[in-house]
């Protein structure tokens, strides 16, 4: 896949489709309700479907698919590991939405090192 209006297409309709699926399925009043996937659409999917969007108009074929592979891997590790029952009530902490972004972030570093990695090879 060599234009960049396909790869671009996808990675928003994998977007799109995490959108609808979090509102449909995960939402607050839902029987189904979990913190980091419904938090992180409200709040961090449209930019960073934009973070990883825009780079393929530069060129870049791998980056966009490994930073959505991260939003994913990051919601889900965020929800499976980021609650935190404090013992004083009526504290919750859930630190779900703060693994989101050190999973995606690590997942932008590790997109630039492959496009980098990529472009030493050629």
């Amino acid at each position: 896949m060599d234009s960049p209006w396909v790869n671009a297409a996808l990675v928003l309709a994998g977007y799109l489709a995490i959108f609808f699926i979090t509102r449909q399925v995960f939402t607050l009043h839902s029987p189904h309700h979990l913190y980091t996937p419904e938090w992180t659409t409200r709040h961090v999917l449209w930019p960073a479907a934009a973070i990883s969007t825009i780079p393929t108009f530069f060129g870049l074929r791998r980056f966009p698919f490994i930073t959505l592979a991260g939003y994913v891997l990051g919601v889900i590790s965020g929800e499976l590991f980021g609650g935190f029952q404090a013992d004083v009530p009526p504290q919750f902490l859930h630190y779900g939405w703060l693994i989101w972004f050190g999973v995606f972030a690590v997942s932008v570093g590790v997109g630039i090192g492959a496009e980098a990695g990529h472009g030493r090879r050629k």
